[in-house]
């Protein structure tokens, strides 16, 4: 299903990184931008929507973030049944979004935006509450009649009117538009969602980061010098943080590495393209140990930063120069 994912992406132009890692512990298999810059998107593509686990939904939801893109899930079925054409389930309390392959390549292919929402108490579909008060007075029918063609309450009715995007259980809407003759649904344009997670709380890296001690003493600096910091143990990058003056721009390291391995050097030359692909992404960069790993970065083209450097800052305004440095 990977392949077919990406296939839809290049047939349509996008630019497009496979992300070579073990798949059962990666949060995202494909980082795809169309050509004008306009979208891009993170896709995890897996069987089952409800197999993946928090940790790797709560990364993929961040990377989405970080690199102001959409995170989506491309599966066949949840725990309950197979994904349904047309619809959208939402995952990690609606910050991740999930699709059936056919969904996805209508999305992408023909810019057809699904119309169905999957929630637990059914599905739903999305009506403009104010095009709705306006039929309905136009037809000079009354909230009452509604609620009793509906069999719900006249103040249901009310607030459906009162927003300007609303959720409707599926025979309501239908209802309505028998009694309207008219289509009341909205695709729902998922591209457009805004991409704003909760509080993002900082950590350390874990035994999982690479070169994990180097990286924890990294790690002990940027904290002693009150910069944000998230390191990740599920995506292509390391570390993302931020410089106290400069809060809009991320800082992206892709790893911090001691004598740069052959896998190292694909990872460091698959994060560069990743880069190369997206405007909205400042450079990233790996940590260093030494001069010959300053060379296999610039290979790949990855800017490398010496870990002594690092070591040595005493100030904010130090860590900003030595990323000044190209």
């Amino acid at each position: 299903m990977v392949d077919q994912v990406e296939k839809t992406f290049r047939d349509e132009s996008y630019n497009t990184i496979r992300i070579v890692q073990e798949p059962n512990t990666n949060c995202c298999d494909v980082i795809a931008t169309s050509q004008d810059l306009t979208n891009s998107m993170i896709t995890k593509i897996v069987d089952n929507i409800d197999t993946l686990g928090k940790d790797i939904l709560i990364e993929l939801m961040l990377l989405g973030y970080f690199l102001r893109a959409t995170p989506f899930l491309v599966g066949l079925y949840n725990r309950r049944s197979e994904l349904e054409d047309n619809t959208i389930y939402f995952r990690l309390d609606g910050h991740i979004i999930a699709l059936n392959l056919n969904t996805f390549t209508q999305l992408i292919t023909h810019k057809i935006h699904p119309q169905k929402i999957a929630k637990r108490g059914g599905y739903m579909y999305q009506i403009n509450g104010e095009e709705l008060k306006k039929i309905r007075e136009n037809q000079s029918l009354s909230r009452k009649f509604l609620s009793e063609s509906l069999n719900i309450s006249i103040k249901t009715i009310a607030e459906y009117e009162r927003k300007k995007l609303v959720h409707s259980h599926i025979h309501h809407v239908e209802k309505l538009e028998e009694i309207f003759q008219q289509s009341l649904k909205i695709p729902i344009r998922i591209l457009d969602i805004p991409k704003k997670p909760k509080k993002i709380e900082q950590n350390r890296p874990s035994s999982q980061t690479h070169n994990p001690e180097i990286a924890q003493e990294i790690s002990e600096i940027l904290a002693d010098l009150g910069i944000f910091q998230y390191w990740t143990n599920n995506s292509p990058f390391d570390v993302f943080f931020r410089l106290p003056g400069i809060e809009n721009q991320l800082q992206i390291i892709s790893g911090v590495f001691s004598n740069i391995k052959s896998e190292d050097l694909n990872r460091l030359y698959n994060i560069a393209q990743i880069v190369k692909i997206s405007t909205k992404m400042g450079p990233v960069r790996a940590i260093v140990e030494d001069d010959e790993d300053i060379k296999q970065c610039k290979r790949a083209g990855v800017l490398p930063i010496y870990s002594k450097e690092l070591k040595r800052a005493k100030e904010a305004k130090e860590i900003l120069k030595i990323l000044s440095i190209r």
